[in-house]
């Protein structure tokens, strides 16, 4: 939680606790610019007065989200299976679409990521690469249909 004086661009200390409130040590009252970061959210920024020991509430209140639609010429896409993988194929989220195709999930750690849709009942699929750095992403899947793979694990 960097707090800078206006017109200095001087960080000041700055500590925060488990539930992410913070303590400020300033030199005194003052026009600062507070910023505001922490994983999985926007970062957000606000100039602040100080004119006494007590701060303004400062929530950070937009996540940040991988969103995205799963479409199909094939017919409706509700319900169905959005998984993310890291590019080295390990699991990292899954969700399921909503009525209108629709998905959401946390955004993960800045990466490559590999997104996948199925519709198991159509013999469809989709996959799609995706570099994700720490601004929301939203996405559109098409499927398709896809040959099924047969594979004889030795005995």
């Amino acid at each position: 939680l960097p707090i800078l004086r206006a017109r200095q661009n001087v960080p000041m200390d700055r500590q925060r606790d488990e539930d992410g409130r913070y303590r400020l040590a300033l030199p005194g009252a003052g026009h600062y610019v507070l910023v505001a970061s922490a994983d999985g959210w926007a970062t957000r920024s606000q100039f602040v007065d100080v004119t006494g020991p007590e701060l303004p509430q400062f929530t950070l209140s937009r996540p940040l989200l991988l969103t995205g639609t799963v479409v199909s010429s094939g017919g409706p896409t509700a319900d169905l299976p959005v998984t993310l993988l890291k590019h080295s194929g390990e699991y990292q989220a899954a969700t399921r679409t909503d009525a209108e195709g629709r998905f959401e999930m946390s955004l993960p750690p800045s990466g490559r990521y590999v997104v996948t849709a199925l519709c198991e009942e159509r013999g469809e699929s989709a996959a799609r690469g995706l570099t994700v750095l720490t601004q929301p992403q939203d996405i559109e899947l098409e499927l398709a249909s896809s040959h099924r793979l047969n594979v004889n694990a030795p005995a």
